[in-house]
């Protein structure tokens, strides 16, 4: 995963991506022993703050809870670009994409959800985001993962509520499940997000060779 990461970061500066371009960042695979797999999505039509300053810290353990905990402490120390996780032959992993360290540090909080089937598990975060009454600009993160293609179903989402909100932030999904490579899913992502309406691009591994790819 950290060569992963350095290669998707090299390859963020070659095409001259620049600070504040950078939409999202997912990390995924096909089953747990297969290579790491990671996808950006940009828009170079934003505003630029300057030169690309992003690097990843990978957290790894045996829980995702744990993995989030520690999670939070991080990203209330440095600009969250995305926060990924993946299940792998190694255990679970997280990856951190940073920008430049906050001046003062946020309070980030996670939440999280769980089931058999993908969209009940993103119904059920969406839920927990409306009961929460977060704003547009206080949600940092949203990331599918599991701990198999065979296991259940989990998204997870960093906030912070002390970054000032900018209206109501609501979000609805658009799902891929298909037995589809990734390079095909990563087009049909770029696609939507071309549209503007894609604020984050997540996916998973997925039961019987399939994936999984949401857009909210």
């Amino acid at each position: 995963w950290g060569q992963a990461a350095e290669e998707l970061i090299q390859k963020l500066r070659d095409a001259g991506v620049e600070e504040g371009q950078v939409l999202s960042i997912d990390a995924h695979n096909c089953d747990l022993d297969s290579p790491a797999v990671l996808l950006a999505v940009f828009r170079r039509s934003l505003p630029s703050r300057g030169p690309l300053t992003l690097r990843c810290e990978i957290l790894q353990g045996a829980g995702w809870s744990q993995l989030y905990r520690q999670a939070e402490q991080v990203a209330g120390q440095s600009e969250l670009v995305a926060c990924t996780g993946s299940s792998s032959g190694d255990g679970l992993v997280l990856l951190l994409f940073l920008g430049p360290r906050r001046p003062e540090p946020l309070t980030v909080r996670h939440l999280s959800s769980a089931a058999t089937w993908w969209n009940g598990a993103a119904d059920q975060l969406l839920q927990q985001l409306r009961t929460a009454n977060l704003q547009r600009n206080q949600l940092l993160s949203l990331d599918a993962h599991n701990d198999g293609p065979n296991e259940a179903a989990r998204f997870t989402a960093l906030y912070s509520t002390s970054i000032p909100g900018d209206g109501e932030l609501r979000l609805q999904y658009r799902a891929f499940n298909v037995e589809m490579p990734w390079p095909c899913l990563h087009k049909q992502a770029a696609v939507r997000a071309a549209s503007g309406a894609s604020l984050m691009i997540t996916g998973s591994s997925n039961e019987s060779s399939r994936r999984v790819l949401y857009n909210f």
